[in-house]
């Protein structure tokens, strides 16, 4: 049995697209996390949305897996954070007109009250 030595590498800080696969997405996405996520196709963004409690699971079963060719995911610390993460790329892209997939405003976490703090023109 050869052994390789490991290397560590020091990567900036930022974000960063893996290959839309189950496989990658098991190896980047830990277990039981909350989290917003972007899917690309071919560099350019086709959907956003969230898992308030497994984005892992959420992104292995996604409907748009086969069709989006990469992922990016930020994960938070809770439900209403990834609400509000998910709400701002959301508007972000439909007022780049970069022609998401998305037909509806997120939904707002389950028993919160929180609204979108980006459809108030007053709040941007």
């Amino acid at each position: 049995m050869s052994t390789r030595p490991l290397t560590l590498v020091e990567l900036e800080l930022g974000r960063y697209a893996f290959p839309f696969t189950p496989c990658m997405v098991r190896g980047v996405i830990p277990q039981g996390r909350a989290g917003v996520y972007l899917l690309l196709k071919d560099g350019a963004p086709i959907y956003v949305g969230r898992s308030d409690s497994c984005t892992r699971n959420r992104l292995i079963r996604h409907p748009l897996l086969g069709c989006a060719s990469h992922f990016s995911w930020q994960p938070c610390r809770d439900a209403g954070l990834a609400y509000h993460m998910e709400a701002f790329w959301y508007h972000a892209l439909l007022d780049q007109s970069l022609g998401i997939l998305n037909r509806a405003h997120p939904a707002r976490p389950r028993h919160t009250g929180r609204t979108c703090p980006f459809c108030n023109e007053a709040d941007r």
